[in-house]
């Protein structure tokens, strides 16, 4: 692999290959501002290299390493990655609109604010990254996993998390997703959403059948007419959420935190709910027909607009 560290080799060598960068390792260039619209770049190495604001859209990159590089700001816009691997990079505010990734892998990546409104991203692992308010709406994630990552303040509106998928902690004890804007989201039955720190989120009209949010924190969430029907929600705590309409039906609600919850028109028919808390919750129009209440650890003092017809 070549290496080029000045940035008057490297234009001449993408005039003599008409925009093509192929086997080479650049490295401690300053390339700010450049404009690099529909090159091609294909087992490179970008190390100690700044491409701040730079245009980069409609670019191809394909196994490629990017390592302590700047590219906060750059306009990514219809570019492809494929086989990629991000190390310890700032993409802050980076344009990712139309980007399709897959096969990615960020460690350590700061992507704050950064835009991938209607990206296609498949197989993509993010590790120990700060994604904080980075737009993916309308975006399609298959096979994704984010482990160990800071989500608050992300846009999720109207995106879709396909089958293979799953946002989880392991070194940290929560992932952080606090005021998560995820309105009309739609998440593949069995993903995994596990020990989300969700305090906030806006999750109206989200499509949350049979996913996994055991443990998840939705303190104060906004769930109206949000179907969660068989999802496994063993642990979690809902406390002062908006559930209004939602369906619960088939749920696995067991342990699960439900005081000053409004439950008024949702659906719990057949939840499960052993060791529930329901202190407080409003449940006016609720039905709960096939559900056992009395293994609730604690239920609303007032159950007389609730429809308990069936409930055991």
């Amino acid at each position: 692999m070549r290496e080029i560290t000045d940035p008057e080799a490297l234009a001449a060598e993408l005039e003599a290959t008409g925009g093509v960068l192929a086997e080479l390792h650049l490295d401690g260039m300053d390339l700010s501002d450049i404009g690099w619209r529909g090159v091609v770049l294909a087992r490179c190495r970008l190390t100690h290299v700044r491409l701040a604001r730079a245009d980069l859209s409609w670019t191809d990159w394909t196994d490629v390493e990017i390592a302590d590089a700047d590219l906060e700001g750059a306009d990514c816009s219809g570019s492809r990655w494929r086989g990629v691997k991000v190390e310890r990079a700032i993409l802050g505010a980076a344009a990712f609109h139309g980007a399709r990734w897959s096969d990615v892998t960020l460690e350590q990546a700061h992507l704050t604010g950064a835009t991938l409104r209607a990206a296609r991203l498949e197989g993509v692992r993010a590790a120990m990254s700060d994604l904080r308010a980075v737009d993916l709406s309308q975006a399609r994630l298959d096979r994704c996993e984010l482990v160990d990552v800071v989500l608050d303040r992300s846009r999720w509106i109207a995106a879709r998390l396909g089958e293979g998928s799953a946002i989880r902690a392991r070194e940290m004890r929560f992932v952080e997703a606090r005021d998560l804007d995820a309105v009309a989201l739609s998440v593949a039955p069995g993903v995994v959403l596990e020990r989300a720190l969700m305090t906030g989120a806006r999750l109206d009209g989200a499509t949350l059948a049979g996913v996994d949010l055991s443990r998840c924190t939705l303190r104060k969430a906004s769930l109206v007419g949000a179907d969660l029907a068989g999802a496994i929600v063993v642990q979690a705590d809902l406390t002062e959420s908006d559930l209004r309409g939602a369906s619960l039906r088939g749920a696995d609600l067991r342990g699960s935190g439900l005081n000053a919850g409004d439950l008024r028109g949702a659906d719990l028919s057949e939840a499960l709910l052993e060791g529930a808390h329901l202190a407080g919750a409003t449940l006016a129009g609720a039905r709960a027909a096939g559900v056992d209440l009395a293994d609730c650890a604690s239920l609303p003092s007032d159950l007389s607009h609730a429809e308990l017809s069936g409930a055991l």
